[in-house]
C-alpha cells in the first residue's frame, strides 16, 4: 500500500516539474527571440553611426536629414523592444514611466 502512495507522490512531482520546465523553456525562447532582435538592431545602428562620424553635422546635407529620420526609427524600435520585454516579464508600467 505504501508503495502506491510513494509512486503517486512521485508521479505528481514529475508532472509538476515537467510543467515548470515547459513554462521556463517557453520564457527562455521568448527572451532569446527578443535579444536576437535587439542584437540585429544594435549591429545595424553601430554601422550606421560609424558612417555618420565621417559626415559633417552642421549642414543640411541629405545624410543629416536621413540621420534624423533614422534616429526616429531607432527610437521607435527601442520602444517596441522595451514594450515586448515588459509583456514578456508581465511587468506593468507605473505612472510616470
Amino acid at each position: 500500500m505504501i508503495e502506491y502512495v510513494i509512486i503517486g507522490v512521485l508521479s505528481v512531482m514529475c508532472g509538476v516539474l515537467g510543467f515548470l520546465v515547459y513554462r521556463l523553456s517557453k520564457k527562455l525562447l521568448e527572451f532569446d527571440t527578443l535579444f536576437d532582435m535587439l542584437q540585429l538592431d544594435v549591429a545595424d545602428n553601430v554601422a550606421y553611426f560609424t558612417k555618420l562620424l565621417q559626415t559633417p553635422l552642421l549642414n543640411n546635407s541629405p545624410e543629416v536629414i536621413a540621420m534624423q529620420k533614422n534616429i526616429d526609427v531607432i527610437g521607435r524600435r527601442l520602444q517596441e523592444f522595451a514594450l515586448r520585454m515588459d509583456e514578456t516579464t508581465n511587468k506593468e508600467k507605473t505612472p510616470g514611466e
